[in-house]
């Protein structure tokens, strides 16, 4: 039976060399471990004996001469398996940890990812250090969860919904309003593009119809683009380039599938195939450019230093808006020039 890594804690760095929500300062290391040429009928002795010692019994960490981490077992494999085999048998080339310096959420997200309890920690060289219990897990999902939920509202991202309740009124007033004012200035630049073709609309009226919908397709396709992308990009779970041109394909067949629809519909709600076609291409081009746009707009905000899930909602949607409506009018000019 290997010896708890307690006491090699300190020997990596000091938990004050990390900030809070780094995976050091959250290490449970009184856990069981083992070694490979260990039986798992001793194991499982040394291990029910020092129940009431361990900080967990989720799993029981396999680990080398070295102290190197090479296998995982959870504590009904341990129990299942043959007490004469050894505890290579738990043996496994990739398992999911995590780094002393690596964030809490993403310890969270390779617990959803690999469908487990718990995440150990290794240092650079392998060595077992202890692990993230469930309980750090949940907790930084919920707060993950509370996060995106307030900045959806346009509050700052280390607020909490204790201190929206306890807030004074003038304190949620200058949370909630900056945005708010800055999507004001976006709606008097979509009256003025609305107003600069409003030539076309006088041609054809039924094209003022349909703003609602290709407003709102852009913007719907663009937060749900930008909510995948920034999530993704806070638990690096993602390549960026291979992302994008999955994000495009799905837009474009999304907007395919919506283009058919809708064109459809204004063909029978006012039998002119002019109005029809030029439906059916603005949807489809408004469509197919939202995902990129709100990813494009989410990595300028990384590159600024800001938070796209803070200001990226707001400032995405605005900047879509004015695109839709932009391109909307571009193609029924070019449909009836």
């Amino acid at each position: 039976m290997a010896a708890s890594p307690a006491t090699k804690k300190e020997s990596v760095q000091p938990e004050s060399h990390f900030r809070p929500h780094q995976a050091a300062r959250h290490v449970l290391s009184r856990v069981p471990t083992a070694l490979l040429s260990d039986t798992v009928g001793q194991t499982r002795t040394e291990v029910l004996k020092g129940a009431r010692h361990w900080d967990s019994l989720s799993y029981i960490y396999v680990l080398d001469a070295k102290g190197r981490l090479k296998g995982v077992a959870s504590l009904r494999e341990l129990l299942q398996t043959n007490q004469r085999k050894t505890m290579g048998v738990f043996k496994k080339k990739r398992l999911a940890v995590v780094y002393p310096h690596s964030l809490l959420r993403i310890a969270a997200a390779r617990a959803l990812k690999h469908n487990i309890k718990a995440v150990p920690v290794v240092d650079k060289g392998g060595r077992f250090m202890g692990m993230i219990g469930s309980d750090d897990i949940l907790q930084t999902l919920e707060e993950e969860h509370v996060r995106d939920l307030l900045s959806a509202a346009g509050l700052p991202s280390q607020t909490t919904f204790t201190d929206v309740f306890a807030s004074k009124l003038s304190q949620l007033i200058a949370w909630r309003t900056p945005w708010l004012v800055v999507g004001l200035v976006g709606g008097m630049f979509a009256t003025t593009i609305v107003n600069v073709f409003s030539g076309q609309l006088e041609e054809i009226l039924a094209l003022a119809f349909f703003i609602p919908v290709m407003v709102y397709m852009g913007a719907a396709v663009g937060i749900q683009a930008q909510m995948l992308f920034v999530r993704g990009i806070s638990y690096q779970q993602i390549r960026i380039k291979r992302y994008i041109a999955r994000e495009f394909i799905t837009d474009t067949t999304i907007g395919v599938i919506v283009a058919a629809l809708l064109s459809a519909f204004a063909y029978v709600l006012t039998k002119d195939t002019l109005l029809a076609a030029i439906i059916s291409v603005s949807v489809f081009s408004i469509i197919s450019t939202a995902g990129l746009v709100a990813i494009s707009t989410s990595l300028l905000l990384i590159k600024l230093g800001r938070d796209p899930a803070v200001a990226g909602g707001p400032f995405t949607t605005i900047i879509q808006d004015l695109l839709s409506l932009t391109i909307y009018f571009l193609v029924a000019t070019a449909f009836l020039l």
